[in-house]
């Protein structure tokens, strides 16, 4: 087993310049904006789930088929599936 360690406080000084410091704090600033934009794409599959759950019933007699009720839930559906597996195909591109 591992020892357990206490936390430590660390202090950090950095030198920069006006500009690198105003290009920091911009980052700063925009990093709640990429948060929030990371935690859509999460709930993206759930969001799809849930409008696919609306807008689609089995269909009476074949077993496995299933028969749109709802078109608005539906192209709801479609639509953020589409979104998603473009900003998952963007994702991959720039890794």
């Amino acid at each position: 087993m591992r020892p357990e360690r206490k936390a430590e406080q660390v202090e950090i000084s950095v030198k920069m310049d006006a500009a690198e410091f105003q290009e920091f704090m911009e980052y700063r600033e925009a990093k709640g904006k990429y948060e929030e934009a990371l935690e859509r794409v999460r709930r993206a599959p759930s969001m799809i789930a849930a409008s696919l759950a609306n807008a689609v019933e089995p269909a009476a007699g074949k077993p496995g088929k299933w028969k749109i009720v709802d078109q608005e839930h539906m192209d709801d559906a479609m639509s953020m599936a589409d979104e998603y597996l473009e900003k998952k195909k963007t994702t991959r591109a720039r890794c």
